[in-house]
C-alpha cells in the first residue's frame, strides 16, 4: 500500500467519493439555480427593488439561465480537450460565483439578466464536464450508481431552493431575495477547493501523453500500486483504446463521420438521449404542477403550493431507488420502463382533467403527477446523464458530451417557452404530445441504444468496433453485441470475466498494431 499515491489524503473508493462530491455539488447547483428564481421573482420584496415585472419579463429572467447554460455547455467543445476535467470544473464554478454576485447585488433588471446569463454559462460548463469526469474516475460496476447519486443532489438542490425561498420570505427587506441568490456561492467554493486537490481523469491524462501523471491518478483512484495486475489491465485497455482511436477520425470530424469508431453514430445517441429527456414532459410538470393542482384539479392556492412541495420531496426520496437499480437492471430496461410509465401517466392526467370539479378525478390527477415523477426518476433521470459519457469514445468524449449537454439545454428552453402557449391553446389535450413522444422513445431505445451497464468505457468501444473487413456496423448489430456482453456479465457476476477482458484487450492491440504499431507506442511510453 506504500506504493499507492494519495490525493487530499485519500485513495481508492474514498478518493472516487470526493470526485463524486464535486460532481454532486455541480448538479446541486443545477437544481438550486433552476428553482430559486421562480420563488423570488413574484415576491413583494423583489418588486420593491425592481418594480412589478410583466409575465413576459418574468419568463425572460427565469429562462435566460438556460440560454446561458447552452453557451456554457458549448464552451468545452472548444477548450475542454486542452483544459481537462479539473480546470473546466474550476472555471465553471468561478463563473457561477461571478453570476451569483451579479444577481445578489443587482438593483436593476439589466444586471439581474446578465447575472442569470453568467450563472447559466457556468452551470452549462459544469454539466458538460462533471459527468464525464465522474464516469472516467468510477469503476464500471459503480458508475451508474455514482451518476444516480449525482442526479439525486440535483433534486436536493431544487428542494433546498424551495425552502430557502420560503424561509427568507418572512424577512421584510431585500435580504429575503438577495441571500437565497448568494447562498449558491457556498457550493461553488466547495467545487473550487476540491478541483484543486483532486487528480484529473486518468483517461484524459493518457490521451494528452502525460503517462506518469495518468498512472499516478489511476493508482490513486483504484487504491492499487502500479504493478497490480488489475491496474495494469485497465491501464493497457486505456492505452490500446487510445491507439485504436488515433487511427479513427477524432476532433470535430469525429462527431460527423464514422472514422472507424462509429463516432458519428455514438454522438447522435449521446445527443438523442438528453433531448429525449426534455420531451418527456418533466419540465412542464415540474414548472406547472401547482398551476395544474390549482386550476385543473381545483385545489386552493395554499394547498396547491403544499402539494408542490410534497411532490419535490417525493421526487427526492424516489430517486434513491435508482442507486440500486441502475447497474443491476441496466440502462435500456430502465429507460423503456420509465418512458412507458410517463407516457401512460400523461394519458391518465389528460383523462382526469376532463372532469373539472370532480373530487375523484382530482385525486387521480394528483396521483398521476406523483407517479409521473416516480417513473421519471426510476427510469430516465440518472440514465440519460450517465449514457453520453459511456457511449462516446475518448477521442471525442469532451466535445460529444458538451454537444449533448448543449442540446439538452436548448431543447429545454424551447419546451419551457412553448408550454404556456400549448396549454392555453389546447388545454389538457396538449399533454397527448408528451404521451406520443414517450411511447415513441420506447421504440427508439429498444432499436438503437446499446446496453452500457457494468462495462468499462473501453469495453463499450468494443461494441462499436469490428476486426473484420467490413468498415461499417449497423446500430442494431451494436445493440445485439452489447446485450450479448451484458448477458454474459450478469451470468458471471458483477465483473467481466478475465477471459473476456483478455479477449477484448487482445483484439484492441491487434487492431491498433495493424494501423499504428501500438506495441512500439506502448514501449515508447515506458509501459
Amino acid at each position: 500500500m506504500n506504493d499507492v499515491p494519495t490525493f487530499m489524503g485519500c485513495s481508492g473508493r474514498s478518493l472516487v467519493n470526493i470526485v463524486l462530491v464535486l460532481a454532486a455539488n455541480s448538479f446541486l447547483l443545477f437544481g438550486y439555480d433552476n428553482g430559486v428564481m421562480s420563488g423570488l421573482i413574484t415576491s413583494d420584496q423583489f418588486f420593491a427593488t425592481f418594480g412589478v415585472l410583466s409575465a413576459n419579463l418574468q419568463g425572460t429572467v427565469v429562462s435566460l439561465f438556460e440560454v446561458g447554460a447552452f453557451f456554457g455547455a458549448v464552451f468545452p467543445m472548444f477548450v475542454g480537450n486542452w483544459a481537462g476535467r479539473k480546470r473546466m470544473s474550476f472555471f465553471g464554478s468561478v463563473v457561477m460565483i461571478l453570476g451569483a454576485i451579479l444577481q445578489a447585488t443587482a438593483y436593476g433588471i439589466p444586471q439581474l439578466i446578465v447575472g442569470r446569463l453568467v450563472s447559466g454559462f457556468g452551470i452549462g460548463a459544469l454539466t458538460a464536464t462533471c459527468p464525464v469526469w465522474l464516469s472516467e474516475s468510477s469503476k464500471a460496476e459503480d458508475r451508474g450508481r455514482d451518476i444516480s447519486i449525482m442526479l439525486t443532489t440535483l433534486i436536493f438542490g431544487i428542494v433546498v431552493s424551495y425552502w430557502a425561498d420560503y424561509g427568507f420570505s418572512y424577512i421584510d427587506s431585500d435580504v429575503s431575495w438577495r441571500v437565497p441568490l448568494a447562498l449558491q456561492i457556498i457550493f461553488c467554493v466547495i467545487i473550487c477547493v476540491l478541483a484543486v486537490g483532486l487528480p484529473d481523469s486518468p483517461r484524459w491524462l493518457f490521451s494528452r501523453g502525460r503517462n506518469d501523471d495518468a498512472i499516478k491518478s489511476l493508482c490513486a483512484l483504484r487504491g492499487l500500486p502500479p504493478t497490480d495486475p488489475e491496474l495494469v489491465a485497465e491501464r493497457d485497455d486505456i492505452l490500446a483504446a487510445i491507439a485504436l482511436e488515433e487511427h479513427a477520425d477524432a476532433g470535430w470530424k469525429g462527431l460527423v463521420v464514422d472514422g472507424g469508431m462509429r463516432g458519428n453514430k455514438r454522438a447522435v445517441l449521446a445527443c438523442m438521449i438528453l433531448i429525449f429527456q426534455q420531451f418527456t414532459g418533466t419540465n412542464t410538470l415540474t414548472y406547472y404542477s401547482t398551476v395544474i393542482y390549482e386550476q385543473s384539479v381545483g385545489l386552493s392556492r395554499q394547498l396547491s403550493l403544499l402539494m408542490g412541495g410534497f411532490l419535490q420531496i417525493f421526487f427526492l426520496v424516489a430517486s434513491l431507488i435508482t442507486w440500486y437499480t441502475i447497474d443491476r437492471v441496466g440502462r435500456r430496461a430502465l429507460l423503456i420502463f420509465g418512458q412507458f410509465g410517463m407516457g401512460t401517466m400523461f394519458l391518465v392526467l389528460m383523462a382526469a382533467l376532463g372532469y373539472p370539479g370532480n373530487k375523484a378525478a382530482g385525486i387521480i390527477a394528483t396521483i398521476a403527477t406523483f407517479l409521473f415523477q416516480g417513473f421519471f426518476t426510476w427510469g430516465t433521470m440518472a440514465t440519460v446523464w450517465c449514457y453520453p459519457s459511456e457511449v462516446l469514445p475518448l477521442s471525442i468524449r469532451t466535445r460529444g458530451a458538451a454537444l449533448a449537454a448543449a442540446s439538452s439545454w436548448i431543447f429545454g428552453f424551447m419546451i419551457v417557452q412553448i408550454t404556456p402557449l400549448g396549454i392555453d391553446t389546447m388545454g389538457r389535450f396538449f399533454y397527448i404530445l408528451f404521451t406520443g413522444f414517450n411511447y415513441a422513445m420506447c421504440i427508439f431505445v429498444w432499436w438503437f441504444f446499446p446496453e452500457t451497464a457494468g462495462l468499462s468505457l473501453e469495453a463499450v468501444d468494443e461494441i462499436f468496433t469490428d476486426s473484420s473487413e467490413t468498415p461499417y456496423i449497423s446500430w442494431r448489430r451494436a445493440v445485439k453485441k452489447s446485450l450479448d456482453v451484458y448477458s454474459n456479465r450478469k451470468t458471471r457476476g458483477a465483473h467481466l470475466s478475465a477471459e473476456t477482458k483478455a479477449e477484448i484487450g487482445t483484439s484492441r492491440v491487434v487492431e491498433a498494431e495493424k494501423h499504428l504499431g501500438a506495441e512500439e507506442r506502448l514501449e515508447s511510453a515506458g509501459l
